[in-house]
């Protein structure tokens, strides 16, 4: 039995008994036939692995087309989260980045691989603009087009490409699957799609009324899209953000129809050229699902205030933000590594200190403000030096604490990085295999047609023994000759 098939095995076997055991301590229901999977809460801490969901559906099920050239377009790549696993079945990915360190990540994680190619440009539905993009040190994964948080600055100016012309210009026939994570503008993508062209197997593109209401479109304008071009849409809920740059909450995947309330969370929809057996999709899903800490535990959540905007030319927004936060860190990280590390560490750390200014972060500095203000205030007595000494451990102990938590993030970092490459090395494993079975199926048909040749030969050569042996006659033995021969004396 290949690798990937008694470990897929075993994990179906797994998914199966953990889900049976949660429903007995917690059942998790259908609202209606169109839910596939799942109703979880944020006490499960759910996550569902979308892109190995789709992963396995084009291993398992459109495996007709093994041998060809698969194309993915990952519009949004970030640091290579979805796209991995993808290089791992060894098809070939047109990427997306306009964020540079996120670029600089995406290429340091897969230096000089022939099947990447990496673009800088926004895909937007038009082609040559040039607008400001943005990021956040809330999160690596909010890089925008739109300054849609306080914490967003911009960064740099960017170009807008349309999937049209970019196809057009690198001759790509197919693409097998499209995802799109680009922060409010998916549906700009979808609009730039050569849809009369080419229609991808599988689509991916996320959702979320919050961001997208002032761009001019909901989920359900978004969901028109791809029904329009005769896609089957399904919708990957997530409950709502609590809070950017945490691990977030998955909900359910449900059939999309017009009446499925989605305004108030997000998530992704993913449509299906080929309507999916919901049976398989729904044993993929519980096989993609996994369960971490949940968000439960965040005691404060970070309001996201709307930002102002203004549309422009080509009706496409035209933004402004202040970026000399930004700025400054560039400067200082040209200049000197450990001071680039050392002021983002400190910034970092006021930010989780405001963050939980009403919980552990405002004892913390009570703890250390207090006592030195006691000391100060005094007169000089018996308190001076234990209120001295009491604010400075609780400073060292916050100082241990926010180098814990910037440990603890970077492990957690490394931990997913390998998980994903983990991942990555399975699929690429499972294709091995596959190609391996053929290879095997083709050699043992040889063999059989080997065999039959040889057969074939026995059995001639068995007939030829069997043949009567006639005598040669020579040249000159004429008719003459035999009737002398004959002839009595």
């Amino acid at each position: 039995m290949a690798i990937t098939e008694s470990f897929g095995t075993e994990r179906a076997a797994a998914s199966q008994l953990f889900f049976d055991r949660l429903a007995l301590q917690q059942p998790f229901g259908h609202e209606n036939d169109s839910q596939i999977f799942g109703d979880f809460g944020r006490e499960h801490g759910a996550q569902l692995l979308e892109e190995q969901l789709i992963g396995q559906y084009f291993l398992k099920v459109l495996n007709e087309r093994e041998n060809a050239k698969r194309v993915m377009v990952d519009v949004g790549a970030n640091h290579g989260n979805s796209l991995d696993i993808f290089l791992g079945m060894d098809w070939t990915v047109h990427a997306f980045e306009p964020d540079p360190s996120n670029r600089a990540r995406l290429l340091a994680s897969w230096p000089s691989c022939p099947k990447l190619i990496v673009n800088e440009e926004a895909v937007s539905n038009q082609t040559g603009l040039k607008l400001p993009f943005y990021a956040s040190e809330e999160s690596t994964g909010i890089s925008s087009l739109d300054n849609f948080t306080p914490g967003h600055r911009k960064i740099c100016d960017v170009e807008t490409m349309a999937l049209r012309d970019y196809l057009a210009d690198h001759r790509v026939q197919h693409v097998d699957f499209l995802k799109i994570d680009v922060e409010g503008y998916d549906k700009f993508v979808l609009d730039g799609f050569p849809w009369n062209a080419d229609k991808p197997d599988v689509v991916l593109a996320e959702f979320e009324d919050k961001k997208t209401n002032r761009l001019g479109y909901n989920v359900h304008d978004l969901a028109n899209v791809l029904i329009g071009q005769g896609y089957t849409v399904y919708a990957s809920e997530w409950l709502p953000i609590i809070r950017y740059g945490i691990a977030h909450d998955w909900r359910r995947l449900v059939r999309y129809t017009s009446d499925v309330d989605l305004s108030e969370t997000w998530g992704s929809l993913i449509g299906f050229l080929d309507q999916p057996d919901e049976d398989v999709l729904r044993q993929l899903t519980m096989e993609s699902v996994k369960f971490g800490a949940g968000t439960s535990k965040v005691s404060h959540p970070a309001d996201v205030a709307p930002s102002d905007v203004a549309y422009g030319e080509a009706n496409h927004l035209v933004l402004s933000a202040n970026g000399t936060y930004v700025a400054i860190a560039e400067r200082l990280k040209r200049r000197s590594t450990a001071l680039y590390l050392a002021g983002r560490f400190a910034v970092r750390s006021v930010r989780t200190v405001w963050r939980r200014r009403f919980g552990v972060g405002g004892l913390a500095v009570a703890t250390i403000i207090l006592p030195l203000l006691i000391a100060l205030l005094a007169p000089s007595g018996p308190l001076v030096w234990p209120m001295m000494a009491l604010s400075g451990l609780g400073a060292a102990a916050l100082f241990v604490a926010l180098v814990l938590s910037a440990l603890r993030g970077y492990l957690r970092h490394r931990d997913e990085d390998a998980r994903r490459r983990y991942s990555a090395i399975l699929a690429r494993i499972d294709a091995s295999n596959r190609r391996t079975g053929k290879l095997a199926e083709e050699l043992s048909e040889v063999r059989e047609q080997t065999q039959r040749l040889y057969l074939l030969d026995q059995m001639r050569s068995k007939a030829q023994c069997r043949e009567p042996q006639i005598p040669r006659l020579d040249r000159d033995f004429s008719i003459e000759a035999i009737s002398e021969h004959e002839r009595p004396g």
